[in-house]
Formats: structure tokens, C-alpha cells, sequence
């Protein structure tokens, strides 16, 4: 009864087992085996031919799956002979056993059947979860090798000894080239920081410690190697588990390009902050030398056409016709002259704009240069108007100036016993704002476009048409200093039209 109470005691314990186990004698043959053994025949198709069970030859399976090719059955059954033999007092081998759906893995366990030497047990052990997560973390570790060693970062990992636990090649290689480092995982960081003297050592042990404490560290590192000079940025993150700080993960970039950058923009940042600076000196003298020398001028000029005045008045009696035709020129020369000095005032004074910008209605600014040119409009019985001009965020005066040489010049210029008609009108593009003057008068020949805006460059040489030549070359450079461009359209005796743009990104709102 204690037998048999016995013997289904350790049948009930073998059956409850999710391993599969079985008993085979020294001929191979299979003497018992328990139901997850059993079962997992039946699960995988395998026919009563093959199923080995007991009856069946375990010797025999084996010897068949070795004539198939199957190395893994070869290697089962020296082990499990080696045993038989006292050779080894267990065996234990892994092998795949995938089915056409899953892929699965066993552990193969062969031990002495207690003290009779004549049997073994066999046992086949599911270890598939453990497999997988093997394969997983052999792929990540594989991920995280690549992703360390195709970088031009220096990457290092420490434990909490401060000994590298990891490092990739372009740290290895790089310690070696500027400070024959050979290091290797376990060596103390401090062998490189030795390299850079004791005041480093301490510095680098701060930054570590500090990220060591929890915090992330960043900072940079000036080296110099051999001759030249090399940048480093550092970034230091703890590595934690269960909210202990137990390593530090390190990164290192070369950054001596950008370094080198950012001096070489300082340094020319510092020269034309020098070379404005005296700039604005010579520009100063030079305006305090155009304010002298046009007021001398002037003066003189002034004087003969005041005297010159007087001498036509008072002596108009003895004074004949060709001594007033002279002294008229003398007169209107002199004027000129004048007009000359304050227009190179003009241009001497561009680029020095001492006025902010504003939003400003351009339809006030077409009223003023009809106001300011009335003696001319009243005199010439012109025509003027303007249509659907903006506002614009802009510099008032020069773009006055603009508009007011323009309309002079219609006005200069206009055919002779015809009114001029003036008129100014503007255009919005995507990117700009299109402005034009347009005039009926004497017109311009094509093959002087491309001189008209030149400074001192005349066109008319009668002497009904007086002017210095200046007055567009003062436009062109305004309009060009504020972003934009100026050209014409002309025929001889059937007008002109001027046009100029004002980029918006440089009158809008935003621009001020």
C-alpha cells in the first residue's frame, strides 16, 4: 500500500511539471515519461511511428535526426552517453526546436537516475521567454553600439569608482592620438585627467561630482595640443536606477570649428565697430568741412551776384546791351555755382539720416512737393496730381527729397509753350511698393539711360534748360539706401516716366 501510495505520489508531482522528463535505460529505451512530455508529442503532430513515449528508442530518434544533418541531436546524444558512461555526472545543452509558426528554444538537462547507474532522466525545459529576451537585448546592445560608434561625438560611460564602464572608439582613438592613452574598460578616468595637470584633475572631479549628486552638467573645455588650440563641449548625465545615481553617461563634441568661428566673427565685428568708429570721426570732419567750405563759398557768390545786381541797375544807362547780356550770364553763373555747393551738401549728407522712422501718409508727402515747387507749377501753368498713394513706415525727408527732384525736373524740363503734366502714382507687388512720376515734357534718348543717374552728368546743353547734374544721382543713391531701385522710361518730345521701389520688409509697421 506504502509502495503504491508512493508511486502515484511521484507520478502526480512529475505530471504537475511544465518541463518535459522522461527515463531512458542504457539500450536508449524509454522506460517513463511525464504528461507535459507526452503532451507536447501529441501538440506538435508528431505520428506513433516517431512519438517517443514509452515503448520507443530514444537512442534511435536521435540517430535519425543525425542522418538528417541535425548537429544539435548528435551533440544530445554523446552528452547524454557521456553520462551513461560516468564521464560527467550531468549534461546540459540549449537548441532550437522551432515549429513552421513560432520559434522556440528547450534546455536539454541529462542526470544519473539516483543510484542506478543504468537509467538517466531526461529532461527538455521550454526556455523561449528567456531566449527572446536574449535576442532583445542583444539587438538593443547591438543599436546602442552602433548608435555610439557612428558619431563624431566622444562617448564614455562611469561607475560610480569613476572607472569607464564604456566607452566608443572615436574616445579611444582620439586619447591616443593627442596623449598616448591606450585606456580600457575598468581604467580610472583620472589617468587621462593626470595628462592635464592637477588643477584639471580637481576640476574635472567637481563637474563629475556635481552630476554624481543628481544634476546635469554642461560646460566647456579649451585644450591645447601641441602647437594648436582645441575646443570641447561636455555634457554629463546621471544614470540611475530606482532613483539612485549609480553612473554617469558622458558626451563630448569637438567644437574648435564653431569656436574658430565665433572668434574670427568677433574679430571682424571689433574691426568694422573700429573702422564705423572712425568713420564717424571722418564723416563728422568731413560734414564740419563742407559746412565751411559752402559757406565760404557761398558768401562770394552771394557778394558778385549782389554787386553784379547793382551795377546792371545803376549803370543800366551807359551800359549797353551786350555789357547786360554779360553780366546776366555773370549773374545766372553765379546762382548755379551756389546750386552746385548746396547740392554736394546734399549728397554729402546722405547716409546720415538724423530723423527716425515714422509712419508717414504719402499722399501728404505729394502735397508738400507741390506746395514747395508752386513758384514753378503757378509759372509753367502745370498740371499735377496724385492717386492711391500708401502709407509707408519710412524716413520722411529723403524720400521728400525724391519726390521733390523729381517733380523739379518735370517741371525743368518740359516741352515749351505746352503745360507740363505731372502726375504721381504708386503700385503694390508682393515684395515692394512701385512708385511712379510721370511727365509729358521734352523726354530723354534711350542711349542716355544708363548715364542720367551718374553724378554730374548733364543732358541738355541749351541754355533754357540749366541744371547741375546732381539732383538724380542724389535719387538713385536715397532710393538704393533704402533697399529699393530706380530706372526710366523716355522718349524724345513725348515725356518721361520715373520709377522706384520701397521694399515693404523696410516700411512696414514691423520696421520701426
Amino acid at each position: 500500500l506504502k509502495l503504491h501510495e508512493s508511486e502515484t505520489f511521484n507520478k502526480g508531482v512529475l505530471s504537475s511539471l511544465s518541463s518535459h522528463i522522461a527515463v531512458i535505460d542504457q539500450s536508449g529505451n524509454l522506460i517513463a515519461a511525464n504528461k507535459a512530455w507526452n503532451d507536447f508529442g501529441n501538440e506538435n503532430g508528431i505520428t506513433s511511428l516517431d512519438l517517443i513515449s514509452t515503448g520507443s528508442n530514444y537512442f534511435d530518434v536521435c540517430k535519425r535526426a543525425v542522418e538528417n544533418g541535425d548537429s544539435d541531436a548528435a551533440q544530445a546524444l554523446a552528452g547524454i552517453q557521456s553520462v551513461f558512461k560516468e564521464e560527467n555526472q550531468k549534461f546540459e545543452m540549449e537548441y532550437p526546436c522551432h515549429s513552421p509558426d513560432q520559434q522556440r528554444w528547450f534546455l536539454l538537462n541529462v542526470m544519473n537516475f539516483g543510484s542506478d547507474a543504468q537509467k538517466v532522466v531526461i529532461s527538455h525545459q521550454d526556455i523561449t521567454e528567456r531566449k527572446l529576451a536574449e535576442q532583445s537585448l542583444l539587438m538593443s546592445q547591438s543599436n546602442l553600439t552602433a548608435l555610439i560608434e557612428n558619431t563624431d561625438a566622444m562617448i564614455y560611460s562611469l561607475d560610480t569608482n569613476f572607472q569607464y564602464t564604456i566607452f566608443n572608439k572615436q574616445l579611444h582613438d582620439t586619447l591616443k592620438k593627442n596623449y598616448n592613452l591606450d585606456i580600457k574598460i575598468g581604467d580610472d578616468v583620472h589617468s587621462f585627467l593626470g595628462k592635464l595637470g592637477p588643477k584639471e584633475v580637481e576640476g574635472y572631479k567637481e563637474k563629475y561630482l556635481q552630476a554624481f549628486g543628481g544634476e546635469t552638467v554642461k560646460f566647456e573645455k579649451e585644450f591645447i595640443i601641441g602647437e594648436s588650440r582645441q575646443y570641447s563641449s561636455f555634457s554629463i548625465y546621471p544614470i540611475r536606477e530606482n532613483k539612485t545615481v549609480v553612473g554617469l553617461s558622458c558626451f563630448v563634441h569637438d567644437i574648435t570649428k564653431q569656436k574658430q568661428d565665433q572668434q574670427e566673427k568677433e574679430k571682424l565685428t571689433a574691426e568694422l565697430t573700429q573702422r564705423n568708429r572712425e568713420l564717424a570721426i571722418s564723416n563728422k570732419e568731413l560734414e564740419g568741412f563742407a559746412y565751411i567750405a559752402s559757406h565760404d563759398l557761398q558768401e562770394p557768390l552771394r557778394m558778385v551776384s549782389s554787386f553784379l545786381g547793382l551795377i546792371e541797375k545803376r549803370y543800366s544807362d551807359v551800359i549797353d546791351e551786350k555789357g547786360k547780356k554779360y553780366i546776366h550770364y555773370a549773374v545766372d553763373g553765379a546762382k548755379r555755382m551756389r546750386q552746385i555747393i548746396l547740392d554736394l551738401l546734399e549728397i554729402s549728407r546722405l547716409g546720415r539720416i538724423e530723423e527716425d522712422k515714422n509712419l508717414i501718409d504719402l499722399n501728404d508727402i505729394a502735397r508738400e512737393v507741390f506746395s514747395l515747387c508752386r513758384k514753378q507749377i503757378k509759372e509753367t501753368k502745370a498740371i499735377v496730381s496724385f492717386e492711391n498713394l500708401p502709407s509707408l513706415v519710412i524716413y520722411k525727408t529723403p524720400l521728400r527729397q525724391v519726390f521733390q527732384n523729381l517733380v523739379s525736373n518735370a517741371l525743368k524740363y518740359h516741352k515749351k509753350g505746352e503745360p507740363p503734366v505731372i502726375s504721381i502714382a504708386a503700385l503694390e507687388t508682393e515684395t515692394d511698393w512701385q512708385f511712379r512720376v510721370k511727365d509729358n515734357g521734352i523726354g530723354i534718348a534711350e542711349e542716355y539711360f544708363d548715364k542720367i543717374f551718374i553724378l554730374f552728368q548733364r543732358l541738355h546743353n541749351r541754355d533754357e534748360y540749366t541744371g547741375t547734374g546732381i539732383g538724380l544721382a542724389i535719387c538713385k543713391k536715397t532710393i538704393e539706401n533704402f533697399g529699393g531701385k530706380i530706372w526710366l522710361e523716355s522718349e524724345e518730345n513725348r515725356g518721361s516716366t520715373f520709377y522706384f521701389t520701397v521694399p515693404k520688409i523696410s516700411s512696414s509697421a514691423e520696421a520701426i
